[in-house]
C-alpha cells in the first residue's frame, strides 16, 4: 500500500468515527442537554452510592467519564445505562 493509499484510508477511519459520534437531533456533536446529563448522574449516583464502589474520587471520575462515554455512544436507555453501568463498575471501580 502506496504512503497517499494510508493516508487515504486514514482520513476514510476519521470520517467514519466522526460520523459515528453525530446524534440525530443534536445541535453539535458531543452536547449532553440538560435532561440527558440528569440520567446519567441518575445512574451515576445510585451506583456509586453502592456499598462496595470504590470512595476514590479519581476513580469515581473515571466512572462519570465512562458513563458520560456510553451515553454518548448510544446507551441512552436508563436501565440500560444503569445495567451496563454497574457491571462495569462491579468490575472496574469496586473496592477489592
Amino acid at each position: 500500500m502506496t504512503h497517499n493509499a494510508r493516508n487515504l484510508r486514514r482520513l476514510e477511519v476519521l470520517d467514519m468515527e466522526e460520523k459515528a459520534m453525530t446524534f440525530p437531533g443534536e445541535a453539535t456533536p458531543c452536547v449532553i442537554k440538560p435532561e440527558q446529563f440528569d440520567t446519567i448522574k441518575t445512574v451515576y449516583d445510585a451506583v456509586t452510592a453502592e456499598e462496595w464502589f470504590t470512595p476514590s474520587s479519581r476513580r469515581r471520575e473515571q466512572f462519570a467519564a465512562y458513563l458520560m462515554e456510553a451515553y454518548r455512544n448510544g446507551l441512552t436507555d436508563p436501565f440500560e445505562l444503569k445495567t451496563l453501568g454497574r457491571a462495569a463498575a462491579r468490575e472496574r471501580f469496586a473496592i477489592h
